[in-house]
């Protein structure tokens, strides 16, 4: 048997919300014979059963499928005399393509692939999590669940060492597939980067290579809309500290600092801070370069001003994000 790399790169543009059951598609919806194209790399002279997804064949062995999952599992014997291709059984499944290659190249290149190697788009962790959750393949649902919870952490001091994430394919995958596996953690996070994003992505959501659209329940839309309109009312409120700014005994150079931090309310409003809704997001650029002109002791001050304002923010996102979960940060 031959097989292939991970494909670490496609680009996946599905519907990330894991199907209900894992039943074929409609017998409409089936492509006809001649148009079904071969797998590249999972096509293999003795095996024993044909998965199609859409017009692409992967020709595999029933007794590796079966060992993974028991649903696929199930699924095969089910399927076993409805169709046959070439002297093999046919099963037509819903996934796309791109999550039927990663899934088989984590059959047929073992799951260790995954332990050892730590530098995996965040792509191919949600298409990963979601044959991972769909067919019941714990060590995949597993390692979907430990990178979402690593993204989206729900500590102040992990988030905001976190790299921000704003690809909207992988925010909104995000939380489609932490929904379906009831991963309730890492929601307020990944709900809250949503709201970053622009309207109208929310609203029509992301295309993927396959045509379908992968887009946000309407109660997740309707939770970003009215989460992003309350962040900024509590932005405004968690600001006030910059009007009140003043320096303190241990400040070395008064007059130099005093005039700097009365500038700082008018940087912040040119800077969009005051109307965004991305109000954990660290200060950075051209208010960084004025606090860099402040004595050491002014400098601490309004950094730790900063800071507090944004983790007050953060321990009442659940909130905002119209989200429960036990044990946030307080």
């Amino acid at each position: 048997m031959t097989s292939a790399p991970l494909e670490a790169n496609t680009t996946l543009r599905k519907r990330a919300r894991v199907d209900s059951d894992v039943s074929a598609p409609r017998r409409n919806d089936f492509p006809k014979v001649e148009e079904i194209e071969h797998h590249g790399s999972f096509w293999f002279d003795d095996g024993d059963v044909i998965l199609v997804s859409g017009t692409t064949a992967f020709r595999v062995h029933a007794s590796v499928l079966s060992r993974q999952s028991n649903i696929l599992r199930d699924l095969l014997t089910r399927n076993r005399d409805t169709e046959m291709m070439g002297g093999c059984a046919v099963v037509r499944l819903s996934d796309s393509v791109g999550d039927l290659t990663n899934l088989m190249s984590t059959f047929y290149e073992s799951k260790h692939f995954l332990a050892v190697n730590d530098d995996v788009s965040r792509n191919l962790v949600l298409s990963l999590g979601r044959v991972g959750h769909k067919y019941n393949i714990e060590y995949l649902r597993a390692y979907a669940i430990d990178k979402l919870k690593a993204y989206f952490p729900s500590t102040f001091d992990e988030f905001i060492e976190n790299d921000f994430e704003d690809d909207p394919e992988t925010l909104i995958g995000s939380v489609n597939l932490a929904r379906s596996m009831g991963v309730v953690s890492v929601l307020p996070a990944a709900l809250y980067q949503c709201t970053v994003l622009r309207v109208k992505e929310l609203l029509d959501g992301v295309r993927r290579d396959d045509g379908t659209v992968d887009r946000l329940s309407s109660e997740d839309l309707s939770r970003c809309l009215n989460g992003r309109r309350q962040l900024r009312h509590a932005n405004n409120i968690g600001t006030a500290w910059l009007f009140n700014l003043k320096t303190g005994k241990e400040c070395s150079s008064k007059d130099i600092c005093l005039r700097i931090l009365r500038r700082l309310p008018e940087q912040w409003h040119t800077l969009g801070w005051f109307t965004t809704s991305a109000v954990l997001s660290v200060a950075e650029g051209a208010f960084l370069t004025l606090l860099n002109d402040l004595c050491a002791y002014c400098k601490a001050q309004v950094e730790e001003n900063e800071r507090d304002g944004r983790r007050k923010i953060w321990v009442s996102l659940p909130q905002y994000m119209g989200v429960k979960v036990e044990g946030w940060e307080t």
